[in-house]
């Protein structure tokens, strides 16, 4: 008897390692490409708050009815957009997962270029080009610096991008500003002229912007003048 069951776990195990081998065995069943749907998946995790490129998403056919109402089916929606939440890998992308650049959901940070700081500067009429300055205008900015014998006038940061007009960060949401008068200016600058700004609003005793035209790409080598100058 015992025997008997011996070679009955033998023969079993032996069937078992031969449906393992066999190619045909655990196959899965191919889904009819009817019944597939595109959706656009997260390749890798990815963080909030960033900016979404094409090597951090792909594209994956799955069945139509494991798809989650509103997914997205195209990268071309996606790439470029920044993630409101942290995306993990193999997420399908929604559009409540992602948003314009400039937009508030999305943030200023997302709008900073890379290895460059934002900072701000307080305006008036007078310094401010009298509220014509939009959301991705470029300005230079003209410091008057507090020195004696005399005041020196400094040509301090050129070519700089305004990345919000007081908290707005959209430049179409600018447009559409009521009359009121903004009072501060966002810029995208160097960490270096981060420093160099910082220290001449502090011992300044006045900073100007001033608009320049979008294509100009420019950049003048102006020295310093004192009050002295002006008579010259």
């Amino acid at each position: 008897m015992k025997k008997t069951r011996i070679i009955a776990m033998i023969i079993a195990i032996f069937v078992f390692i031969v449906s393992l081998m066999n190619p045909i065995q655990g196959k899965k069943e191919k889904i009819a490409e009817e019944d597939l749907a595109q959706v656009v998946i997260a390749r890798v995790d990815i963080k909030d708050k960033i900016q979404i490129t094409e090597d951090m998403v792909e594209v994956k056919k799955i069945h139509k009815l494991s798809v989650p109402e509103n997914s997205i089916s195209q990268k071309e929606e996606v790439i470029g957009k920044i993630s409101l939440a942290p995306i993990f890998k193999g997420d399908v992308f929604k559009p409540q997962k992602i948003e314009e650049v400039g937009s508030a959901g999305a943030g200023l940070a997302a709008s900073i270029p890379l290895g460059m700081r934002a900072i701000t500067m307080n305006v008036a009429p007078d310094t401010g080009v009298a509220g014509l300055i939009k959301v991705g205008n470029r300005v230079d900015i003209a410091s008057i610096l507090d020195e004696e014998p005399h005041e020196r006038g400094v040509l301090l940061l050129q070519k700089r991008e305004v990345l919000a007009v007081d908290n707005n960060i959209n430049s179409s949401t600018t447009e559409n500003l009521d009359a009121e008068y903004y009072v501060t200016i966002t810029l995208a600058v160097t960490p270096e002229e981060a420093l160099k700004f910082s220290l001449a609003q502090t011992a300044g005793v006045s900073n100007r912007a001033i608009l320049r035209n979008q294509e100009d790409e420019e950049e003048v080598n102006i020295e310093s003048i004192t009050q002295v100058d002006l008579v010259k």
